[in-house]
């Protein structure tokens, strides 16, 4: 391990801290993120988004996407206040135990949601509100799915609320999913509905400039 963060330091992927000397992650990780954001445009646009949508609300606003049965944050603006949620950039949670994840799992067929739990009907449980049951996740991503709008409700932090949306490229599909989330504090019914709301139109945005086009209601 030793030789390898010699070679990882000697090409500044990392450092040494002076005053803990602890390894810190370098300025070559820094320069890669940026041309990884620069060179992606879900990445590009979903940053600038998050940051407007966080300080339009004062609440926390995090990008995500789907791997697997996990959601990956790829984007995130916090709070100013001093009680806020936190996420780590790259960091992953259970997709089921998380807003973001709703709303990415609802854009899916019944089958493909099945194939990617490989038909367990038990769900890590993340805190006592967390669904666990394969079949009740089902059953609320139908109404994801119906509302267009998915809610994390403590199921992932005791004391956190969340809400999300998908984002939808040219093709229609949900390539991402955009959140807001704060403590159950301000978090209240009547908040959340008007965070809905800001959500929506933030979503219909970002969606909008991947080149998504909401297909017009036929006239009968």
């Amino acid at each position: 391990v030793h030789r390898l963060l010699g070679t990882l330091r000697g090409k500044g992927y990392v450092l040494t801290d002076p005053t803990t000397s602890r390894y810190m992650l370098g300025g070559t990780v820094a320069r890669l993120g940026d041309s990884i954001s620069r060179q992606s445009p879900l990445l590009k646009l979903g940053t600038a988004a998050v940051e407007e949508l966080s300080r339009q609300c004062n609440e926390s606003v995090n990008l995500a996407v789907l791997d697997g049965t996990d959601v990956v944050y790829s984007a995130r603006h916090e709070s100013s206040y001093s009680l806020r949620a936190t996420s780590i950039l790259g960091g992953r949670w259970p997709a089921h135990a998380t807003a973001l994840g709703k709303a990415l799992l609802a854009d899916l067929s019944e089958r493909d949601v099945l194939r990617r739990y490989g038909r367990n009907p038990r769900l890590r449980k993340l805190t006592p509100k967390t669904i666990s049951d394969l079949k009740r996740l089902l059953a609320e991503l139908e109404v994801v799915k119906r509302a267009g709008v998915a809610e994390d409700r403590e199921e992932n932090s005791i004391g956190v609320r969340c809400v999300a949306v998908p984002i939808r490229g040219a093709s229609g599909q949900a390539v991402a999913a955009l959140s807001v989330s704060g403590p159950i504090s301000r978090m209240t019914s009547e908040r959340i509905n008007a965070l809905k709301s800001d959500l929506r139109r933030a979503g219909a945005e970002f969606s909008a400039k991947l080149g998504f086009r909401e297909q017009p209601v036929a006239q009968r």
